[in-house]
């Protein structure tokens, strides 16, 4: 795996993506999850985040940080961790508002450079927001 997939999200959101993207695609064993709970303290939870991704730095190339809202808990720690990655010198980018369609775009995508895992990340997030007309059925 050139990249290394971290989830923070509100408890249990992270695990539950996971779940849905092991169904999707079984090989995907190696995304990281952190489920935040509500008395989680965030400092100590970026340490151990920081911890654990640095024990990947020799396996990969790039890191991406998913996380569900932007400007809560989850999504700031996981700003900040992005923050310190480009800090270190690593390839990281963080996205927030994260949809299924986002995270198995990450997984299917994962050997792209970044700007390319950007972009296709991006696009299967929209293309997976959609409202149909369900009447005619």
């Amino acid at each position: 795996m050139n990249t290394l997939i971290v989830v923070v999200m509100h408890t249990p959101l992270a695990s539950a993506l996971k779940d849905v993207a092991l169904h999707v695609f079984p090989a995907a064993k190696d995304v990281l999850v952190y489920d935040i709970l509500p008395e989680d303290d965030p400092d100590v939870m970026q340490e151990k985040i920081v911890n654990d991704i640095r024990m990947q730095y020799a396996s990969v190339q790039n890191i991406l940080l998913f996380s569900d809202l932007i400007g809560a808990t989850p999504a700031n720690i996981s700003m900040r961790i992005a923050k310190t990655l480009h800090q270190q010198g690593k390839q990281a980018a963080f996205f927030g508002g994260t949809n299924v369609c986002m995270l198995l775009n990450a997984v299917r995508y994962e050997n792209l450079s970044i700007e390319e895992l950007r972009t296709k990340i991006l696009e299967g997030g929209q293309k997976g927001m959609q409202s149909l007309d369900c009447s005619c059925y």
